[in-house]
């Protein structure tokens, strides 16, 4: 019998190229950790296109695994940025 287990990991600030190393370690550790993983995004302030590209990889990674990865507590701009990507899917 399996035990399935979540995480959350909360993003803040600004997220993009400068910091893509860290959050890439963050969100690889929190997927290799955790069945089902929430990034709760209620103080992040922007994400760049190697931040989305890089969570859309995760996203697919997660779904071949048959578990999930979602966005919650998005500001309006981040949803709207989503939505222009085709990315919306991960908003949970």
């Amino acid at each position: 019998m399996a035990i399935e287990t979540s995480a959350t990991l909360c993003l803040t600030g600004g997220r993009d190229l400068a910091s893509i190393n860290e959050t890439q370690q963050l969100l690889q550790q929190a997927i290799e950790d955790s069945d089902d993983v929430a990034l709760d995004c209620s103080d992040l302030q922007f994400i760049d296109a190697s931040v989305l590209q890089l969570l859309l990889a995760a996203a697919h990674a997660k779904t071949k695994q048959e578990t999930t990865l979602s966005l919650a507590n998005l500001s309006d701009e981040l949803i709207a940025c989503l939505g222009q990507s085709g990315a919306d899917h991960l908003i949970g």
